[in-house]
C-alpha cells in the first residue's frame, strides 16, 4: 500500500514535469518565430546602402569634329582638349581645379592627378600582370561596338600612382585605330561608365 503511495506520487510529479517542459518550449518556440522589431529594419538597411548612378540629364555635351565623336560629362567638369601637338588626338575630362593646374604650367600626369582620359593611340599595348600591378580583363560594347576594359590594380607606388590605386582602360578598335578610354581614379568609376554609355561616332 505503501509502494503504491510512492509510486502515485511519482507518476504525478513526472506529469507535472512533463507539462512544465512542453508549455515552456511551445512559449519559446513562439518568441522564435516573431517578426524582427520594426525599429531594428531601418538600421540594417542603412548599414549597407546600394550606391546608384548619378542623373545625366543635364551633363554638357562634348562634340569632337576632327576625330568624329560626342559624349556627355559632368556639368561641373571641364573638358581639356588643348593639348600640345605631339599629344593632339588626346583629350582629358576632369574637375575644374584639375583644369587650372594644367593651366597654370603644372605638371599633368599621373594616376593620382588625371582623372579620365580619351586618346588615339595606334602603338598602344595593354597593361599586362607583374610585379607593379596585376591586370584583369573582360568585354564590353561602346556605341554597340566591341571593346576590351582592363583593370590594373597597383601593387606599389610608382611613377605618381598609389599602392593600391585602381584604374580602368577600355580599348576598342574602329576603321583602323585605337581609342582608348581611360579612368586614372577608382573614385570616378561610376561617371566613367556613365559618359562611356553616351559616348557616340558621329562619322
Amino acid at each position: 500500500m505503501k509502494s503504491s503511495k510512492v509510486l502515485l506520487v511519482v507518476l504525478i510529479l513526472l506529469a507535472v514535469g512533463l507539462g512544465a517542459y512542453f508549455l515552456g518550449k511551445e512559449k519559446f518556440s513562439t518568441k522564435l518565430n516573431l517578426p524582427p522589431s520594426p525599429n531594428l529594419l531601418p538600421s540594417l538597411t542603412e548599414s549597407s546602402p546600394t550606391p546608384t548612378p548619378v542623373p545625366i540629364e543635364n551633363w554638357k555635351i562634348y562634340k569632337n569634329e576632327r576625330f568624329g565623336y560626342t559624349f556627355k560629362y559632368p556639368p561641373y567638369w571641364v573638358v581639356i582638349d588643348s593639348i600640345p601637338v605631339e599629344k593632339r588626338k588626346q583629350i582629358f575630362v576632369a574637375p575644374p581645379w584639375v583644369a587650372d593646374k594644367f593651366k597654370s604650367g603644372g605638371n599633368f600626369g599621373g594616376g593620382d592627378f588625371l582623372n579620365i582620359g580619351i586618346r588615339i593611340d595606334d602603338n598602344f599595348s595593354p597593361a599586362k600582370s607583374d610585379n607593379f600591378h596585376t591586370v584583369s580583363q573582360k568585354i564590353t560594347t561602346i556605341d554597340d561596338l566591341p571593346a576590351v576594359e582592363y583593370t590594373i590594380n597597383w601593387l606599389i607606388s610608382v611613377h605618381g600612382t598609389s599602392k593600391g590605386s585602381v584604374e580602368t582602360e577600355v580599348v576598342l578598335e574602329k576603321s583602323g585605330e585605337k581609342y582608348i578610354f581611360s579612368s586614372y581614379k577608382k573614385e570616378n568609376k561610376v561617371i566613367f561608365d556613365q559618359m562611356l554609355s553616351t559616348f557616340k561616332f558621329t562619322e
